[in-house]
């Protein structure tokens, strides 16, 4: 299949591949004044890289992660690259056909675009995202002692975090314990101490990802 090619230099030239199979083919480069084909190169076609999920799916804003993007048709080249929010490229880390760790970089609050590139050049399609949220500096929890039995209720109280999330969607930790949030107040986020061993432990609240588990870790009294 013959195509037309856009002189760059006198050693560069840029060409638009036609439509084909998966598989390899023969390349050469021919001026059709002069007749002189180049000698042939080889070219590989490959199946677009698929991405269906980001773990973890969310990170917190001004602080790199690494990630681990699910997918189909990885290849173990060295021009495998993921790319957030259309423009943030890093790159990637190839674990299996279906799995590679990348590096998210800081980047402003909010939703962005996951894709993944075997080449460097054409990236997955799809609506695969990544969230980026304001961390949390928890300020205050009252009240701020009881009993080591647990099952006292708290309010913890901060700045930025996980701002408009439901109940559900949040962890408080005490001591490394995970607890459920009870529930999400103007005035903090109330939960219930677990039974621990008397002495001063340190408290947190965790936000979960699209697939529930327990991720991201904000800040300590």
């Amino acid at each position: 299949v013959s195509v037309s090619s856009r002189v760059i230099s006198s050693s560069v030239a840029e060409c638009v591949t036609p439509a084909h199979g998966v598989g390899a083919v023969s390349f050469t480069v021919s001026s059709g004044s002069s007749g002189v084909t180049s000698e042939s190169v080889v070219f590989e076609y490959e199946e677009l890289a698929i991405v269906s999920s980001v773990e973890p799916s969310l990170g917190v804003v001004d602080e790199a992660r690494s990630v681990v993007i699910v997918g189909e048709n990885f290849v173990h080249s060295r021009e495998l690259s993921c790319r957030f929010g259309g423009s943030e490229v890093s790159s990637g880390k190839w674990m299996s056909s279906s799995l590679v760790r990348c590096d998210v970089h800081p980047m402003h609050e909010g939703f962005v675009s996951v894709e993944v590139s075997n080449n460097g050049a054409e990236y997955s399609e799809g609506d695969v995202t990544f969230e980026q949220i304001l961390g949390m500096a928890v300020k205050s929890i009252v009240p701020s002692r009881g009993w080591r039995t647990g099952n006292l209720y708290v309010t913890i109280s901060g700045s930025g975090g996980p701002s408009g999330r439901s109940a559900e969607s949040l962890v408080c930790t005490f001591g490394g314990v995970r607890m459920p949030v009870t529930s999400v107040t103007s005035s903090g986020i109330v939960c219930r101490t677990p039974g621990q061993g008397i002495g001063v432990k340190t408290c947190a609240i965790e936000v979960r990802d699209a697939e529930g588990s327990s991720n991201l870790l904000f800040g300590e009294p």
